[in-house]
């Protein structure tokens, strides 16, 4: 699949992947955090949270790897109803990071909080991440009146903006197929 086109084969949904990457699975932490000073810096979309998981990085990966797509598992550590939609959008390059996303995508909470999203097709690279809970079902990040966002939301990397957007080479993040990308929303 070429880089900057809309990935065949994205999936989403509370379905848990069986098995590993043979080859060996990489996990990606995203740590998330809300609040206004890093919406001051965000003028798209965003994620938030800190992982507070009893299980480590390994056993999440294998949880939730599929040796023939990257996965992104977006998880809450606070309540919120099952089927609520959680939207992510993927870059792949400086230029357009935060203004054109190479991919849009979108799952629902499981019973445990837990949305995941698969891309087929998605070529190994460099990718930034950037997810939020769409408490209210608008499509939408919803913003107060000082632009600082409303709704949980996070960058890969942990990348918590001050004063400043993030930029690209900040949150982007090397994934293959067998890839888990776990970004956890912070209430």
């Amino acid at each position: 699949m070429a880089r900057g086109s809309p990935a065949r084969g994205a999936d989403s949904g509370a379905e848990r992947a069986a098995g590993s990457n043979e080859k060996g699975v990489k996990a990606v932490n995203i740590l998330m955090k809300s609040g206004a000073t890093a919406a001051l810096a965000i003028f798209s979309l965003g994620f938030s949270g800190v992982f507070a998981d009893s299980l480590d990085a390994a056993a999440r990966s294998d949880l939730y790897s599929d040796p023939r797509s990257v996965v992104a598992a977006v998880r809450t550590t606070f309540a919120a109803p099952s089927g609520q939609p959680v939207r992510l959008s993927v870059y792949d390059n400086e230029d357009d990071f935060l203004e054109m996303a190479a991919i849009k995508h979108q799952g629902e909470l499981d019973e445990s909080g837990v949305a995941l999203v698969r891309f087929y097709g998605l070529e190994p690279g460099a990718y930034a991440f950037v997810a939020y809970l769409d408490e209210n079902g608008d499509g939408k990040l919803n913003r107060g009146p000082f632009g600082a966002p409303t709704e949980p939301f996070a960058f890969s990397n942990g990348v918590v903006p001050k004063l400043r957007r993030p930029k690209f080479d900040e949150t982007k993040v090397e994934v293959e197929p067998g890839s888990v990308v776990v970004i956890t929303l912070k209430d």
